[in-house]
């Protein structure tokens, strides 16, 4: 993706072609069949890649707005109420 649509940038700054990223989440979950819990395992960004999202010139300076690193987390939930099993 270029960061700028005029050809000759803007700002006195060049248009950039900001480099090509593949980002990769993770994520596994377990909900017991007759319980109101949930806990899922998550990981973002796995392989923790710093990629480029976005190259600014806007302000006659040149600043790079990169991705969020690794987050690496638990999250557990539950349903308060009747717990509901499916056919019944």
């Amino acid at each position: 993706m270029w960061d700028d649509l005029h050809v000759e940038g803007s700002n006195g700054f060049p248009r950039m072609l900001q480099p090509a990223y593949t980002l990769m989440n993770l994520r596994f979950g377990f909900t017991p069949v007759r319980g109101n819990w949930r806990a899922e395992l998550y990981c973002t960004n796995l392989a923790d890649k710093n990629a480029i999202i976005y190259t600014n010139t806007g302000n006659f300076d040149l600043r790079y707005t990169i991705n969020e690193p690794r987050v690496i987390g638990l999250r557990l939930s539950y349903r308060f109420g009747k717990a509901t099993v499916e056919g019944e």
